[in-house]
């Protein structure tokens, strides 16, 4: 089914950006290259 990889791409990146974006926005202090 050609439409099952499209829907398990964008899974992967609402899942990446569920668990990746509240380190960054708790913890910028301890980044300095993204708080720079």
């Amino acid at each position: 089914a050609p439409d099952a990889f499209p829907m398990r791409f964008i899974v992967v990146l609402l899942l990446s950006q569920i668990f990746f974006t509240p380190t960054i926005d708790k913890e910028p202090r301890n980044h300095p290259a993204l708080a720079g």
